[in-house]
């Protein structure tokens, strides 16, 4: 199978995001955004502030591949992600309206997902 896709399976928390070497600041509310990979599926667990609380958004995308060092869609050919595994830390690059976006996130369990998730109180999507 492809190392690197199996490295990439698993629960990702967002740690740092940075915009053309510009570290972006997250705040207590997007910290708690985490995407969770397999084979079939990669499915985002997005948190944006916005005023007076922290609203959750779910998204899931089914129709990707691994290709070499990249997140593909099977969709949209241009669609591609360069993403990098160390220990647990992955790397995800984006180049969105010429700026170069830098996501890194940690490896979490689904324990800790669980209980990030258990914060939400949307009153319904």
């Amino acid at each position: 199978g492809n190392n690197n896709a199996q490295n990439l399976e698993g629960i990702w928390q967002i740690e740092s995001e940075t915009v053309d070497g510009q570290s972006q600041t997250i705040n207590d509310c997007e910290k708690k955004s985490a995407v969770a990979i397999t084979q079939n599926q990669i499915t985002s667990h997005n948190f944006s502030e916005v005023p007076g609380f922290c609203r959750y958004n779910k998204h899931v995308v089914h129709a990707y591949k691994i290709e070499g060092n990249a997140i593909k869609s099977n969709e949209d050919p241009s669609i591609s992600f360069p993403f990098s595994v160390s220990g647990n830390t992955l790397t995800i690059e984006s180049v969105k309206n010429g700026k170069k976006t830098i996501l890194k996130y940690k490896k979490i369990t689904q324990a800790q997902l669980d209980a990030i998730l258990a914060t939400v109180n949307n009153g319904g999507n």
